[in-house]
């Protein structure tokens, strides 16, 4: 049996990833195991793909940081199955205060 391993790690345009994958191919026994993380900067986006004979996970995020909206989601997929997701909001408004001074 010859396992197989191997770091990746790549950076482009605002874009990093980092792969680590474990494998034994050609065995009668599945046990790939492999994590990959992206991390888009410009987009300000993250996604994190792992997969193991027992579970496979997948998991997404995004965040907005506007001057009127401050937003985080972040969702995530188990075995292509169950479905979970989260989503933070701030609507920011700015209002002018007057002041009126009588005598």
């Amino acid at each position: 049996m010859i396992a197989s391993c191997f770091v990746l790690c790549l950076q482009s345009d605002g874009a990093d990833v980092v792969r680590v994958s474990f494998n034994t191919p050609g065995s009668r026994v599945d046990r790939e195991l492999t994590t990959e993380l992206r991390l888009d900067r410009r987009q300000r986006q993250v996604q994190l793909d792992v997969k193991s004979p027992w579970k496979k996970l997948n998991v997404r995020g995004s965040l907005v940081n506007d001057a009127a909206l401050k937003k985080a989601m972040l969702s995530a997929t188990v075995d292509e199955t169950a479905q979970y997701s989260v989503t933070a909001e701030v609507q920011v408004k700015h209002q002018s205060i007057s002041y009126l001074q009588t005598r």
